[in-house]
């Protein structure tokens, strides 16, 4: 099977409350890499706008990596790349240097949707992300608007042109999910998988045996694959 790449992790260590310490991301990578297989980690904490500028956000963040190499040791086989997780909010699309939040190649934007009901303003701020900010966007954790919001909002995220979308591994055991998959897959959009773990009892509970079977069971092989290779394709953007 490809081999397995976490592309939504919440392993960087003091990024903010909730975030693990360097001891306890240490301890959760070894086991995702030990028990599941996972090799590459893409850490993706979250930015809020309206807490942090983004040059101040990159500095954490490369101290935290720094910190991460400097105490302590992973096995040679895990690598670690650095990304982020970009909040909705108003005005977003102003701040100041967001360009470099965005994947170096493909440039897509991660983006999470605040929790609660889809407003109005959001579509404000998507529209002024595409077409002023001329981001593509990469929508992350996208099980979980799936859930909230209406299907006219679901139908029109899905239309939006060279948009990606991210799930996490769990939810390949959701039939309404993998129906989706297929949708996604069929049309050509890019399907990227994480975890979201960011701690060692979350890693130890994580489901992913179960979810992979529902998926190779349910899919065709070349879905299973192709949703596979997405991840591969874009670790090098």
């Amino acid at each position: 099977m490809t081999p397995l790449i976490d592309f939504h992790s919440g392993l960087m260590p003091y990024m903010r409350n909730g975030s693990p310490s360097i001891p306890e991301s240490h301890r959760a990578l070894r086991f995702l890499h030990d028990q599941f297989g996972f090799s590459r980690f893409y850490l993706s904490p979250l930015f809020d706008c309206t807490e942090d500028s983004v040059a101040m956000f990159l500095l954490k963040r490369q101290r935290a990596m720094e910190r991460l190499f400097a105490e302590g040791e992973l096995p040679g086989t895990i690598q670690l790349r650095q990304g982020a997780t970009v909040l909705l909010r108003a005005s977003l699309w102003e701040t100041k240097d967001l360009q470099k939040l965005a994947l170096k190649r493909s440039g897509h934007l991660p983006l999470q949707f605040p929790l609660g009901a889809y407003q109005e303003w959001m579509d404000t701020e998507l529209n002024c992300l595409l077409y002023k900010g001329k981001f593509p966007l990469l929508f992350t954790s996208f099980e979980i608007p799936v859930l909230l919001y209406p299907k006219e909002i679901i139908e029109k995220l899905l239309r939006i042109r060279d948009a990606a979308f991210q799930f996490n591994y769990r939810a390949l055991s959701e039939p309404t999910t993998r129906n989706l998959l297929r949708r996604l897959l069929k049309q050509g959009s890019p399907v990227l998988l994480g975890t979201g773990v960011n701690n060692t009892e979350q890693a130890r509970y994580y489901e992913l045996t179960y979810a992979l079977k529902c998926a190779e069971n349910e899919l065709t092989p070349s879905e299973f694959q192709a949703l596979l290779e997405w991840n591969q394709s874009f670790w090098k953007c």
